[in-house]
């Protein structure tokens, strides 16, 4: 018979099992996400308008808030499992569709396609529940958790457009076109339904599971949302998430043009600029997080401060002239965006139920 400390030490092992296990699958769901990122532009610049860029560019993050909202509502109800394995079949057969689309130069169906893509894609709220519904467990901590979610989500984002290079160049392999990294996309897709589906436990209490139609489970989700939106605190929680949100993207966004502006830099310094701010995302979200949580032991503090020195390091960048400076700086950015938009989801999270996770969440990404 099992004594208490070894259960516990069985019980500690299987939950930090089912955390590195989300940080995989989120990991690779970023890797097939943005592995057609470093094609769009050529794309764009040989076979279509830049009205129909545009499209192509913001119909995904359109369809992703949708799906955000969908799936995050659903795995309330019916489980993370379920939802999941659901959002990775629908990804992968859109990444499938979308190689054949632009194999056969159908970039009008592309544009409609990638709406349906994002919306698949919509599980990052998902992820951070299955975290939330873990993190119950006692000696768990949400903040480092959430911190590594973000990690695996910005390695994501570094290691996918690298790929995406490499399997869309003719000069390795004479069959590789446009088309190949939608394709790999796919299959990252698949490992990842495999993982979920041999390895991954089902997080959410089954008793608050709904056993109901797809149709009454989608009316129960947006009865559900504008439940949530009527509490003061979530309603000014996910504001205050929304300004911090347009803030730092402006910056995510703004510093390659602003680089090209003042000192005409050339692309490999843009992409290692983006390297630099991810690398500080990514030691942000690690163990500086951790440090902060313990000393200060106050998420609202630490986004105070946070913000205080966003504040500073954003004037230190417009007036700085040397370039490795910038780039110190842009380091530096990086962490002060990491340590603030983990800490403001850990409040989110922590401000409503485990049964209304996925909604609130959803709502504020």
């Amino acid at each position: 018979m099992l004594t208490d400390s070894t259960e516990n030490k069985v019980e500690t092992n299987k939950i930090f099992g089912q955390l590195i296990l989300i940080d995989i699958i989120v990991l690779l769901t970023y890797i097939g996400l943005s592995l057609p990122y470093s094609i769009f532009p050529s794309l764009f610049a040989s076979n279509i308008s830049i009205l129909q860029y545009s499209l192509l560019i913001s119909i995904y993050p359109l369809g992703q808030a949708i799906g955000m909202v969908i799936f995050g509502n659903i795995s309330d109800t019916s489980g993370r499992k379920k939802v999941l394995l659901f959002t990775l079949c629908g990804a992968m057969i859109t990444y499938l569709f979308s190689g054949v689309l632009i194999a056969t130069h159908s970039y009008i169906l592309l544009t409609i396609i990638r709406f349906f893509c994002g919306m698949f894609e919509g599980n990052y709220s998902i992820a951070l529940s299955v975290v939330h519904d873990l993190a119950q467990r006692p000696g768990k901590t949400k903040v480092k958790w959430f911190g590594r979610i973000n990690i695996a989500l910005t390695l994501g984002f570094i290691i996918g457009p690298f790929l995406g290079s490499i399997f869309s160049d003719k000069n390795i392999i004479s069959w590789f076109d446009y088309s190949t990294p939608f394709y790999l996309a796919a299959l990252i897709t698949v490992a990842t339904y495999i993982a979920v589906k041999i390895f991954f436990i089902e997080t959410l209490d089954q008793k608050t599971f709904f056993r109901n139609r797809w149709g009454m489970i989608l009316k129960t989700s947006i009865n559900r949302i504008f439940f949530c939106l009527k509490k003061p605190i979530i309603n000014s929680l996910i504001l205050i998430n929304l300004f911090i949100t347009i803030s730092t993207d402006i910056l995510y966004q703004f510093i390659p043009v602003y680089l090209v502006h003042k000192w005409n830099s050339s692309q490999k310094i843009l992409a290692f600029a983006i390297f630099i701010l991810s690398i500080g995302k990514i030691a942000g979200n690690g163990y500086l997080i951790n440090v902060f949580d313990k000393v200060i032991k106050n998420s609202l503090i630490t986004i105070a401060l946070g913000l205080i020195m966003l504040f500073l390091i954003t004037l230190e960048l417009i007036f700085s002239n040397d370039t490795y400076r910038y780039l110190g700086l842009l380091f530096l950015l990086g962490i002060c965006i990491a340590i603030i938009i983990t800490n403001m989801s850990v409040i989110i999270s922590n401000s409503t139920s485990t049964q209304t996770q996925g909604t609130v969440l959803s709502v504020s990404q």
